[in-house]
């Protein structure tokens, strides 16, 4: 289901930089709403799976 979303989410950044006035302009907006906000929140919502593979990885 998580990754349906983030496959929208940057359906929706790539359609806001095809619409951007410059080059730089649609490079730059598909950066700041696509994939770096993205890899924050998988970067901040992994944490406790991360935490989970290490505990088993421990306990093995």
């Amino acid at each position: 289901m998580m990754i349906i979303i983030a496959i929208a989410w940057l359906y929706v950044a790539l359609m806001l930089a095809v619409g951007a006035n410059s080059l730089v302009g649609a490079v730059f907006g598909f950066v700041a709403w696509g994939p770096l906000p993205l890899a924050i929140f998988w970067y901040i919502f992994g944490r406790k799976r991360r935490k989970l593979r290490a505990r088993r990885d421990e306990a093995n």
